[in-house]
């Protein structure tokens, strides 16, 4: 019997080191997301880490939002929408695909988002970046992974923490608009320009003017008449940490109220129109130890929360596009201000008189592991088995009502006041109720199966395991269930403590691919070498740590463009036909796509080159290169199949981006007696080309987009504005529209004589994802009392000025930005910034143009906080084992090429807070 279980040991032995990959477990760790820990002086792959310490230095009231300037190779940009999803945008080395560039989002190894965490009750943020980071998690980690890592208990000890901090929020860079006066100067001057008599006469000026009439020529700024009150969030965790010698648990409780800008919301009896949440959160994580060889963990997360919503995107807009001098919030005889022009978009009226939604969210998070070690069987050997189910569910509950609106005006005869003429519309309606569950729902569950060996033979170290991970997510309607599988072999050799090598190999499928091609093998190699621990360097005096690392590896991805990619669907609803003599329409049935026959995976091949470095016991240096082939992309071939056919085309696997970059990270942090500097930044740069895109035949070279940076942005350039007819009839004839001076000129690429979309050409970088991302800190502390600040800027990031009003003034009746019109073209301003003013939309001047396409380069004072931490002796007195108060600002102030609006938030999104919060912790 002893014999056929060494023969057994044996067999098994060399099964792991025939399977593997690579990775180390050694007493200080990074997180990788996937339950295996790896040294961070000894991990071969490419994977910077956030600590607790520096997420909580923000006061942002979710995890998405406290990452904005952490993590070296993060791109982490402010986010926009509503007060509940402002959440920032997250990306891993920039733009990396024609199929997309979003990042997997793991908390405790398991896909799952992170709007819903606290700051405190995470350990650690680990973002993972080479193939040798993400190999593990197949056909998703392609684009770069995102890994969270929650606290835990601790064995004989406990821990009570409390904390709370309170913000007071308001509105920052908000658009100005003009008054009532000038906004009827400016469209009588659009209409003298479009060749019209006056809109408004002398009465009507000087009535806007002098204001003796306000219920018939007002003039309300409705950006300050809807938004501007101080706003306001309030955060309590309260968290319970330890353990006994078998078991160790961490809990935390944490509740958020947060209240938004808008004015009078509470005049409605029984209802608040405020844009508003309020939300709690619990966690709980055990650990027990059932035997000496048996651990079982369980980690259970909830989340209960409430929005008011009351249309605040509705009325950001309105505040912007609504003229001062439209009408009054209130008619003289007490109804909302409208009439037939601009009618119910009053944005006083939206925001107190229309009633609101409500929604209400469920989440459950849940996962238990169960872990045996082996050594009775083989010594080093051990199992797990880890389970999880997620689910979330949204209600939706509606309070709608209409409002009466009126406004008065005179008629004029021969230019004097005639009679008034009274406007009304709308109706009176009291608040009907109506529900539905057609908000965000979906489930997830996951199982995790691994097989670990972990020896070591003199100077020899090995780690493998074999792991096996299933994950199921369905979303509400249909085609959204997605199945994948993946199938790992993990080994790692160390050799004298110096030289180590990894090995992926992975073999992954998913229900998105077609029958018969659903899985693919994908190998990843690494290695690195502590050239510290090197004889010639052991004892240096002052290099600490100096690591040289690489990484090559090739990935896949299950992206399909569509779920029926290789089936010829019908569809009888996107065609009609006309029979008979009476010539009759008729519903047909149409073929909406061809068939795609040749289905390739996407395929990501990845070079990592890293050096780590650590000297004179307080500076750290890290930098990354990379190089990554992105190829067999499915694009539409729509470039070589004629829409004669009368069918869409199928797609094709000839996509093609190549991207590389370089990342650095330098952390300075010396203490010496009572006095901590700390000083560090962030530096990354990126960019990508695609090679490939099928791109339909072009005219000319310019305007091809292959060769070009994935996301660059094409128009046409713009080389000043018309001075007069004269230079109108001496330039190539522009095609868009009828010009005449203070209109666009444009450059003729080709020398044809003539503008068209064949002279547009590449303009500046991408709007989606800034090229160039970097940050730097700033921090010192005497004796408790310290200050710390967080600088985050880009670069190489363009945006699109094309908001209604703002950049789009007046035309289709819309409002005029002080900004435009003190920038726009006359005939005694010729140098202006923008064109002319119109009451039309001129196709010509709105084209996609380097007139519209500004800079959004900025650099943010993300965070500073001033803070004092109480002394030691003074808490013991009080049984406390630490206690802080702060003082803290976030988003402060912005340096940047756009002064009217804040360049992450240009729009008419819900506006960007800054805030200045009052905090404490204590623990006892």
């Amino acid at each position: 019997m002893n014999k056929i279980i060494k023969i057994m040991r044996k067999r098994i032995l060399i099964s792991f080191l025939s399977l593997g990959l690579a990775f180390q477990t050694y007493a200080q760790t990074v997180n990788t997301g996937a339950d295996i820990d790896v040294s961070k002086e000894e991990s071969t792959a490419s994977i910077s880490t956030v600590n607790s310490e520096d997420i909580m230095k923000s006061s942002a009231l979710n995890l998405q939002n406290a990452l904005i300037g952490k993590g070296l190779g993060l791109t982490s940009m402010e986010g926009t929408g509503n007060i509940w999803d402002n959440n920032a945008s997250f990306s891993i080395r920039g733009l990396q695909s024609l199929s997309g560039s979003g990042i997997l989002i793991l908390v405790d190894g398991i896909q799952r988002p992170i709007n819903d965490l606290s700051t405190e009750e995470v350990e650690s943020v680990s973002i993972l970046k080479d193939a040798a980071a993400v190999a593990l998690y197949g056909y998703r980690g392609r684009n770069g992974v995102l890994s969270v890592k929650t606290k835990r208990g601790e064995y004989n000890k406990m821990d009570i923490k409390f904390s709370y901090d309170h913000a007071f929020t308001s509105a920052i860079r908000l658009p100005e608009f003009v008054d009532a006066t000038t906004y009827a100067n400016a469209i009588n001057e659009a209409y003298a320009n479009d060749g019209k008599s006056p809109r408004y006469n002398d009465f009507e000026l000087n009535a806007f003017k002098n204001q003796n009439l306000p219920y018939m020529y007002p003039d309300v700024d409705w950006v300050d008449a809807t938004i501007g009150d101080p706003g306001y969030s309030n955060n309590y965790n309260l968290s319970f940490r330890g353990g006994g010698t078998k078991m160790r648990y961490y809990t935390l409780l944490n509740l958020v109220g947060n209240s938004g800008f808008m004015k009078n919301t509470e005049t409605n009896e029984g209802y608040s129109n405020q844009a508003k949440y309020s939300k709690a959160n619990i966690r709980t994580n055990l650990d027990i130890d059932l035997t000496n060889t048996t651990k079982f963990a369980v980690n259970i997360f909830g989340v209960i929360a409430e929005y008011n919503h009351s249309s605040p995107w509705t009325v950001m807009k309105n505040c912007y596009y609504v003229p001062s001098a439209a009408y009054p919030i209130k008619a003289e005889n007490g109804m909302w201000g409208g009439d037939g022009t601009w009618t119910t978009m009053n944005p006083v009226a939206v925001s107190q008189a229309t009633g609101y939604s409500r929604s209400h969210t469920r989440t459950l998070m849940a996962d238990a592991k169960l872990t045996q070690k082996l050594d009775f069987f083989l010594e080093g050997l051990s199992a797990s088995l880890r389970i999880a189910f997620d689910s979330h569910s949204t209600f939706w509950e509606g309070h709608n009502k209409k409002y009466m609106y009126a406004s008065d005006r005179y008629s004029f005869n021969n230019g004097e006041p005639d009679e008034v003429i009274h406007t009304e519309g709308g109706e009176d309606q009291e608040l009907s109720f109506s529900k539905n569950m057609n908000g965000p729902m979906y489930y997830n569950f996951n199982t995790i199966g691994s097989i670990n060996y972990n020896k070591n033979f003199g100077k020899n170290s090995l780690f493998t395991t074999l792991r096996w991970d299933f994950t199921n997510y369905v979303q509400k309607d249909r085609n959204n269930t997605i199945n994948e599988q993946n199938f790992t072999s993990y080994t790692n050799y160390g050799y004298n403590n110096k030289y180590f090598a990894d090995l992926a190999l992975v073999y992954s499928g998913s229900n998105r691919l077609p029958d018969g091609d659903k899985f693919t093998f994908s190998p990843t190699v690494s290695a690195a070498w502590i050239v510290s621990r090197e004889n010639f360097l052991k004892n240096s005096n002052w290099l600490n740590f100096l690591k040289v690392r690489a990484s090559a590896g090739i990935l896949h991805s299950d992206y399909m463009p569509a779920w029926d990619i290789t089936t010829q669907m019908f569809n009888g609803n996107n065609q009609t036909y006309w029979f008979t003599d009476n010539y009759t329409q008729y519903w047909g049935v149409i073929e909406n796509r061809l068939a795609t026959e040749n289905v390739k995976k996407e395929r990501a091949i990845k070079y990592n080159f890293g050096i780590e470095m650590k000297a004179l016991d307080c500076l750290s240096l890290t930098t990354e290169a990379y190089y990554q082939k992105r190829d067999n992309i499915m694009i539409g071939s729509s470039g070589d199949v004629s829409s004669v056919l009368g069918a869409t085309p199928s797609y094709k696997p000839e996509g093609r981006v190549d991207s590389k970059g370089i990342e650095i990270g330098l952390d300075f942090n010396k203490t010496i007696n009572d006095i901590t500097v700390t000083l560090g930044g962030n530096f990354t740069y990126t960019r990508n080309k695609i090679k490939k895109m099928n791109e339909a035949p072009v005219a000319y070279p310019w305007l091809s987009r292959t060769g070009q940076a994935y996301g660059k942005p094409f128009g046409l350039k713009a080389i000043g504005l018309f001075s007069s007819d004269e230079e109108i009839a001496n330039s190539p004839k522009q095609l868009f529209s009828d010009v005449q001076a203070g209109d666009i000129k444009y450059k003729d690429q080709n020398n044809d004589g003539f503008i068209d979309k064949n002279d547009m050409v590449s303009l500046g970088y991408n709007t989606a994802v800034p090229e160039i991302y970097y940050t730097f800190n700033l921090g010192f502390e005497y004796k408790g009392i310290g200050i710390d600040a967080l600088f985050q800027g880009v670069g190489h990031y363009n945006k699109w000025l094309n908001t209604a009003a703002t950049y789009r003034p007046l035309a289709n009746n819309a409002n005029i930005s002080t900004d435009y019109y003190e920038n726009r073209w006359t005939p005694t301003k010729k140098d202006a910034k923008y064109p002319r003013l119109s009451s039309e939309s001129v196709a010509n001047n709105t084209q996609n143009s380097s007139l519209w396409l500004a800079n959004a380069s900025f650099l943010k004072l993300r965070q500073c906080e001033v803070y004092y931490k109480i002394p030691k002796k003074l808490l013991k007195k009080i049984s406390f084992k630490q206690a802080k108060v702060y003082v803290r600002g976030m988003n402060l102030f912005s340096i940047d090429h756009i002064h009217i609006s804040d360049p992450e938030s240009l729009g008419t999104s819900y506006p960007e807070a800054r805030s200045i919060n009052l905090g404490i912790s204590a623990s006892f």
